[in-house]
């Protein structure tokens, strides 16, 4: 039993520390928790952006919304 709470628990921790990309374009900084690609495709642009921020303990109002 021990075993298997053990590997779940690193499974969970894994996945939380885990990040994917979704824009093959070079993403810009824009601060220290955001950054952005902008693509141009044939009916105007899309625009992809990326925020993380690490927090050890979630705050709850992100809990809430999530």
């Amino acid at each position: 039993m021990k075993q298997i709470v053990l590997i779940v628990g690193a499974i969970i921790f894994l996945n939380a520390c885990t990040t994917a990309s979704v824009s093959n374009s070079r993403m810009v900084e824009y601060d220290a928790n955001t950054k952005y690609a902008v693509e141009p495709t044939e009916n105007g642009f899309r625009l992809t952006v990326d925020y993380g921020r690490y927090q050890f303990i979630p705050e709850t109002d992100a809990i809430l919304i999530a």
